[in-house]
C-alpha cells in the first residue's frame, strides 16, 4: 500500500503504525455513516485521504471558522489550549512539516508554511511564516510582517507591524532597501526551499506536480 501511494518509509515522517491508524479512522467515517463512506472503502483512496489529513491538534485548541491546516506530505503538529483564528491557513510541504506550540495564538488570515512555532508565540493577524522558519518561545510576529525562509526569531523577540525577520539570528528591517539588501545576502529562493535545490527554477510546474496529486479528490457531502 505505501509504495502505490508513494510512501517512502526510510524518510517519512510517520511509521507503519501511525499510518495505520490513520487508515482505520478513515475507514471507521465510512461504516459509522454512509454518508461519509466517501472512498467507498477503496484502500488506496483511503490511504491517499490518510496521508493528507496528516495533522494533530492538541487538547482544548480552538480552531475557527475558515482557517485550513494542510498536511501535504508532511505532517502539521498543533500543541494544546492553541487558537487559529478565521482564514489562517498552516501548510506542510515536502519535508518541511509544522510545528506549533502550546498556547500560541495564529490570528486571522495569517500564514504558516513549513515553520515551527515554540510555546507562547503570537502571530498576529496577516502575518507570515516561511517555509523553515522557526519562531521562538513568547516571540510576537505582529500585524502584516514576515518571517522569512530559514530565518529564526529568537524567544521573545518582536517584529514590529509590516517589517520582515531574515537570517539565523533573525535581522529585523522595515520594508525598502535594508530588506531588498538582506534578500540578496541571505540568497532568499522559495521554490529553492520548498522543492529542493534540484528545482529551484522550474516555477509552476512544481505546483502542478505537487498538488496534482489531489486531481481525484472528490468532494464530501458530509
Amino acid at each position: 500500500m505505501g509504495a502505490e501511494i508513494g510512501i517512502d518509509w526510510d524518510s517519512a515522517p510517520f511509521d507503519i503504525e501511525q499510518f495505520r491508524s490513520g487508515m482505520d479512522v478513515e475507514l471507521e467515517h465510512g461504516r459509522h455513516d454512509p454518508v461519509t463512506n466517501v472512498t467507498d472503502d477503496d484502500p488506496v483512496l483511503t490511504g491517499k485521504i490518510a496521508l493528507a489529513r496528516d495533522v494533530e491538534i492538541g487538547e482544548d485548541c480552538r480552531i475557527m471558522f475558515g482557517a485550513v491546516l494542510v498536511a501535504e506530505d508532511a505532517p502539521v503538529r498543533v500543541g494544546a489550549r492553541t487558537v487559529i483564528m478565521e482564514n489562517a491557513v498552516v501548510r506542510a510541504w515536502p519535508q518541511l512539516p509544522v510545528s506549533i506550540g502550546t498556547d500560541v495564538m495564529i490570528g486571522p488570515g495569517a500564514n504558516v508554511n513549513g515553520a515551527e512555532v515554540d510555546h507562547d508565540a503570537f502571530i498576529a493577524a496577516g502575518a507570515s511564516l516561511f517555509p523553515a522558519a522557526q519562531i521562538g518561545a513568547r516571540a510576537v510576529v505582529r500585524t502584516n510582517s514576515v518571517v522569512h525562509i530559514n530565518s529564526e526569531l529568537p524567544p521573545g523577540r518582536a517584529v514590529p507591524e509590516g517589517w520582515t525577520a531574515i537570517g539565523r539570528p533573525a535581522e529585523v528591517v522595515p520594508p525598502g532597501e535594508d530588506e531588498r539588501m538582506l534578500f540578496s545576502l541571505y540568497g532568499v529562493n522559495f521554490t529553492k526551499a520548498v522543492f529542493g535545490e534540484s528545482r529551484a527554477e522550474v516555477g509552476m510546474t512544481n505546483y502542478l506536480e505537487l498538488f496534482g496529486a489531489h486531481r481525484d479528490d472528490r468532494p464530501s457531502s458530509g
